[in-house]
């Protein structure tokens, strides 16, 4: 079938890469998140399952395959914008310490360490047409600044986390 303008011209708007927002719906171990923690994220991975496994089934020389177990990519990256506060470094100290607290080595429980993410996707009205819960997520690596201090680099600093998560729900909002 030919793809004619008009009917392309008829789909609903597009979804775009630019409309989202991201919170915690539960908080690790009570920590304050930033007042500006959704649009410091500048970008985030979005959660999705892999086929990890495929069955091949032989029977006397006849293979079949049938679905394996499914399971989530277990990380996501997120880029932050950190200002002169140290809001995001705060954050980050902060959840590291639940994690495995300095000089210590104690460790929280991992109730006290986990949290609850959500990712919603906008459309082009801010209005919320899919969300993400990313459950029982804790910090698993994060870069400080996103790059090397320099003598001669005019960007700003630009934290990253990485997220471990143990499964995740989507759907319409």
């Amino acid at each position: 079938m030919a793809v004619l303008h008009e009917k392309v011209r008829g789909l609903p708007d597009f979804a775009t890469l630019v409309k989202w927002d991201v919170s915690f719906s539960r908080t690790p171990g009570g920590l304050a998140v930033p007042n500006n923690f959704n649009f410091q994220c500048l970008s985030t991975d979005i959660p999705k399952t892999d086929a990890g496994q495929t069955v091949d089934v032989w029977i006397r020389g006849n293979r079949v395959r049938q679905p394996g177990i499914y399971k989530s990519t277990d990380t996501i990256e997120m880029a932050f914008a950190e200002t002169v506060d140290n809001a995001i470094s705060e954050l980050i100290r902060s959840w590291r310490e639940l994690c495995w607290e300095t000089n210590t080595n104690v460790q929280g429980n991992r109730s006290d360490v986990e949290a609850d993410i959500l990712l919603t996707r906008l459309n082009r009205q801010n209005e919320e047409i899919w969300s993400y819960k990313l459950i029982g997520c804790f910090l698993e690596d994060y870069d400080p600044a996103g790059g090397q201090l320099d003598g001669e680099n005019t960007e700003i600093l630009r934290p990253t986390l990485t997220v471990s998560y143990d499964y995740f729900e989507d759907g319409p909002v």
